[in-house]
Formats: C-alpha cells, sequence, structure tokens
C-alpha cells in the first residue's frame, strides 16, 4: 500500500516538472499570433516615435517578443535545434512593426534583415539627439495657452508636449534621493507651465494652488482645475436669449400686431352709413344722427373749448413776457426794439380777437341751437376716428 503511494507521488511531481507553460518559451507562436497582422493601432510617423515605441514595446511583452528587439535574445547558431523557431519569431516580429508604419517609413526599412536592426535603425532614425525637434518642443511648452480649448484637451495637448521632450532629454541615472530631488523639481515645472497657460478665468483657483505647501503633483492640479470648470458649467446652465433671438423675438412680435391691427381696420372698410353717407361705420351707430356719448369729447370745427383759449392766453403771455425780456438783450436776437415793439403789438392784437372769437362762439351756439340740435353740425365728428371708439348704441 505505501510502496503505491509513493509510486503516486513521485508521478505527480515528474508531471508537474515537465509540465511547462508554453507562453513563457519566447519562440513559441499561437494561432492568434500568426492571424495578428497589425499588433497596435497605432502607426509610425516622423513625430510620434516616442508615443509609437513605448506602445509597441508593451504589446511585445505582452506575447513575450520584446526580447527580439531589445537584445535580451540573442540570435542561435545555424546548427542550434532552436533556430528555426527563431527564424519563424523573428519573421513574425519584423511584419508586426512594418505594419504599425507609415508606408513610406516601412518601404525604406525593406531590407532590414532581423527585428533588432530594424528598431536600432529607428532608433538612431528618430534618437534622442533630435536637437531640432527639442527646439519645436521647448518652443510649443514655452507659448502653449488654453484659449478656446477645455480643460482636458489643454492637458492632454500640453502632456504630450512634456513626454516626448523627457524621452528626448531623460533623467541621468544618479541615486535614489538625487533622483528624487530632479523629478520634484521637473514636477514642479510641469505644475506652473500648466498654470501659466490657463485661461484668466481660473484666476482664483490658480492663486489657491500656488499657495498650497508642498505644491500638489501635476495630476492632482488638473484634477482640481477640471472639478473648477465643471462646478462652471453648472451654474452656467441657466438659458439666456442672444441678441439676435431677442430681436427676432421682437421682429416677430411687431409684425403679430401689425397684422392684428390691418385685420381690424379690414374689419370696417365694409361699413357704410346711410345717413351720413359715410364709411366706417353703420346707421346705428352713427354719432351724427344718435348724438355723442358722455364720455366722448366733442370735435366740432369751429367749436372751442373755455379751457383751451385760457390755455392761450396763458401762453401769449410767456411769449409777450420773454419777448420783453430779449428785448433787453437785442443783440442776441439780433432784432430791433422797434421791431420787437411791432411783434409784441401784434401779438396782443392777435390775443384780443382770439377771446372775442371765443366767447362769441361760446353764446352764439347756447342760445340758438338746443343740445339735440347741435348734433347736426359736427358732421366733421361723425364715423370713426383715430382718438375715440364707435358708439355702442346707447344714449348718454
Amino acid at each position: 500500500m505505501s510502496s503505491t503511494s509513493g509510486s503516486t507521488e513521485a508521478s505527480l511531481v515528474a508531471t508537474s516538472a515537465t509540465s511547462v507553460n508554453p507562453y513563457d518559451d519566447p519562440f513559441h507562436l499561437s494561432t492568434s499570433d500568426y492571424a495578428t497582422s497589425q499588433l497596435i493601432s497605432l502607426n509610425l510617423t516622423n513625430e510620434n516615435y516616442h508615443i509609437w515605441s513605448s506602445t509597441i514595446l508593451t504589446a511585445l511583452e505582452g506575447r513575450n517578443k520584446q526580447g527580439l528587439v531589445d537584445d535580451t535574445i540573442k540570435a542561435p547558431d545555424v546548427s542550434d535545434s532552436k533556430y528555426a523557431s527563431w527564424r519563424r519569431c523573428n519573421s513574425v516580429v519584423i511584419t508586426w512593426l512594418r505594419n504599425c508604419m507609415d508606408s513610406k517609413i516601412a518601404a525604406s526599412l525593406s531590407k532590414v534583415a532581423t527585428a533588432r536592426d530594424l528598431w536600432v535603425e529607428l532608433e538612431h532614425r528618430y534618437s534622442p539627439s533630435n536637437a531640432p525637434r527639442i527646439y519645436e518642443l521647448k518652443k510649443e511648452i514655452a507659448s502653449i495657452s488654453q484659449g478656446i480649448l477645455s480643460v482636458t484637451d489643454y492637458y492632454t495637448r500640453i502632456k504630450a508636449f512634456w513626454d516626448e521632450l523627457y524621452h528626448y532629454r531623460p533623467l541621468p541615472t544618479v541615486s535614489t534621493e538625487a533622483m528624487e530631488i530632479l523629478l520634484s523639481y521637473q514636477h514642479q515645472d510641469c505644475v506652473m507651465q500648466f498654470l501659466m497657460g490657463l485661461n484668466d478665468t481660473y484666476a482664483h483657483v490658480r492663486s489657491q494652488i500656488l499657495l498650497m505647501d508642498p505644491l500638489p503633483p501635476i495630476n492632482k492640479v488638473y484634477s482640481l482645475v477640471l472639478q473648477e470648470e465643471r462646478q462652471r458649467a453648472i451654474t452656467s446652465a441657466v438659458p439666456t436669449f442672444s441678441e439676435p433671438s431677442a430681436m427676432a423675438v421682437k421682429t416677430q412680435s411687431f409684425a403679430e400686431q401689425r397684422k392684428f391691427n390691418r385685420a381690424t381696420n379690414n374689419t370696417k372698410e365694409g361699413l357704410f352709413c346711410t345717413h351720413c353717407k359715410r364709411q366706417g361705420h353703420v346707421v346705428d351707430r352713427c354719432y351724427k344722427l344718435h348724438g355723442f356719448p358722455s364720455n366722448l369729447q366733442r370735435r366740432q370745427k369751429g367749436f372751442s373749448n373755455p379751457n383751451l383759449a385760457q390755455n392761450a392766453r396763458s401762453s401769449i403771455n410767456e411769449v409777450e413776457a420773454g419777448i420783453t425780456q430779449s428785448a433787453n438783450s437785442v443783440s442776441s436776437l439780433q432784432l430791433t426794439p422797434e421791431q420787437c415793439q411791432q411783434l409784441m403789438a401784434f401779438l396782443q392784437l392777435q390775443s384780443h380777437s382770439g377771446n372775442s372769437s371765443v366767447s362769441g362762439n361760446q353764446t352764439g351756439s347756447d342760445a340758438q341751437n338746443p343740445p339735440n340740435q347741435n348734433m347736426s353740425s359736427v358732421s366733421a365728428m361723425a364715423g370713426p376716428s383715430h382718438l375715440e371708439d364707435d358708439w355702442n348704441g346707447n344714449y348718454a
């Protein structure tokens, strides 16, 4: 019994020792590896090597093939049993790399034999000592500002410039303490550049961030500014009418009012009075036949109101006083004293004649015509007027 259990344990140990994950072998190729023609969706151009290289290395590391480009896996001898496996893996990796490039860049690398040589050629072509590109990045970072961009778009754009610049100018290899100091200086520079490029509307939150000690990292600063932007979007969500919209509403209201007035006038165009032979009303509402309502002011040609005459005399007195005052300063009116005296005499004559006609019209009208007969002499008042309404059929 004991011998049987011992043999079973030995077989299990041997099986576990021999069961190795095939993906741990860098030369292993699965069916999906052969079916994959493009490893990543980002294509290499003349301006994105730093992003492309880091992305493609991550994808190769996930398939355990990064050793073929970073020279950690050496090419075996032709006589080695693994040479055929290495050659297959090398061809697959070269295909992946070329399919993730611009067509012109891939055509210039068509004669490269190994994945390692292809990678070295790209490093030399887009080497960190690319002084013109470093100059462009420095200039872009110094002049970048938010403008019409959102906070997210602005941060994404300046972050891409930082990453590419640090790819061309990596930090030196120093001790841990020195590296922490260098990183802190680098992060402070990023925070300052990000805050300087923000619009002036974020001056308040910018002041609060600069007063923090120690200065928060760039990702925390971005989060604070983004929260401020979202808060403003919530508070400014109240709809407002723009000037063109207000003008359109005003024009529409004016057009509707004109349409209503036109329709109202058209309803009176077909009316005709058989008594006074005038348009705009019917005989049932003729003021000349039925008399004026008590709440309307009679306006008859030649009819004068005592209050109106009194107002006229007051106005004449004011004019006479003004002329008398102006006579003392002839230079201002440029009139001779004789002309001023003649003008005053003329106004006084007109005032006396107007008062006598007013009193005569009132006495003669009241003595000769009774109230009902006065209606026959107001032919000018019959019919509609723009200052009065039609009579509603009821006597005053």
